[in-house]
């Protein structure tokens, strides 16, 4: 699917992945924002002239790959003139709706260098875990150690979510270069004895990194569970774009149906993804869990098996799909 958009341009309930970030941007009254892109720009820079906004956006486009911290100090460096204090850095891969003010607030009164904000995940061992101090309530406090991954299923547990409220200096003190505010940035600066704070932002997160959650995070939009933006399931099952058609007898239950994807006459489809311009021809059967890229084409009766991952522009024939 990242073959032919990248993440921050992958869109939820008509809205990209950037144009939420943008948003949280908008609401709470910060009039500029620099987007740091390597990977696919153009797209990602098409993705943000489609929000209406009054925010400013401008680009700093990495030559190389400077990582999370790198590129953002980079642009730091190149964009905000000595007047600007205080930075606040926001994740292109996912969904949030999250209001920024309580977190700034949060951010100033307890006068941290850092302050990283947190979601309650489910799945905690996707994602790195955030360590509080026992004093803080536990949905906000001094951040006193990091859990990168951990090992096996864990219960729900507060994680970081990629968005930071930093002080300039911070920012100043990142060295040129590939670095990762995760993996070296916060631990350096625990180990000199800087203020990292945390606190858990209010409302909806979701990290679209994989298919499955980009697909949920589009379900969770019909449940008007993301605000500012709302979907509609289709009588066939789906999220479907207004350009996309599915023909008489045909179900896509928990499918998410781009711009311009045609579905022919009694095929089913199930809880997949289907990018732009993907054809599905007449008494086809796509499994659970697949992914198809642009403009890929399924012959009318061919069985594609669960969890398949079909690449932008590939014609499967009428016969059982396997994969490689």
């Amino acid at each position: 699917m990242t073959d032919t958009q990248p993440k921050p341009a992958l869109t939820v309930a008509g809205r990209s992945a950037i144009g939420y970030a943008i948003k949280m941007v908008e609401a709470a009254g910060i009039g500029s924002a620099t987007a740091t892109v390597h990977y696919m720009p153009d797209s990602i820079s098409d993705a943000v002239r489609a929000i209406e906004t009054p925010v400013d956006v401008d680009f700093y486009v990495e030559v190389e790959q400077l990582g999370t911290s790198g590129s953002a100090a980079a642009a730091v460096r190149e964009r905000c003139g000595a007047d600007v204090d205080e930075i606040v850095i926001l994740s292109g891969d996912g969904v949030c709706d999250y209001d920024l003010r309580p977190i700034l607030a949060y951010h100033r009164r307890v006068g941290a260098d850092a302050t990283i904000v947190m979601a309650e995940s489910d799945t905690p061992e996707l994602y790195g875990n955030v360590e509080l101090a026992p004093d803080g309530g536990g949905k906000c406090g001094r951040v006193v150690g990091f859990v990168e991954k951990p090992k096996g299923k864990r219960p729900p547990a507060l994680v970081n979510t990629g968005i930071y409220v930093l002080s300039r200096r911070v920012m100043d003190a990142i060295p040129y270069g590939e670095s990762d505010f995760a993996r070296d940035i916060f631990p350096a600066m625990m180990a000199r004895g800087g203020v990292i704070n945390a606190i858990a932002g209010s409302g909806y997160w979701c990290d679209i990194g994989s298919p499955e959650a980009l697909r949920r995070a589009n379900f969770d939009a019909a449940k008007n569970m993301i605000r500012g933006v709302g979907a509609k399931i289709s009588p066939t099952g789906a999220i479907a774009a207004s350009s996309s058609h599915v023909g008489m007898g045909s179900r896509t239950p928990g499918s998410v149906l781009y711009p311009d994807v045609t579905v022919g006459v009694d095929s089913v489809v199930t809880d997949s993804i289907l990018c732009r311009g993907v054809t599905v021809g007449d008494r086809a059967i796509v499994g659970k869990n697949c992914v198809f890229g642009e403009c890929a084409v399924i012959a009318s009766g061919a069985v594609v098996p669960d969890g398949s991952r079909i690449p932008a522009g590939t014609v499967i024939g009428a016969t059982r799909f396997e994969m490689a």
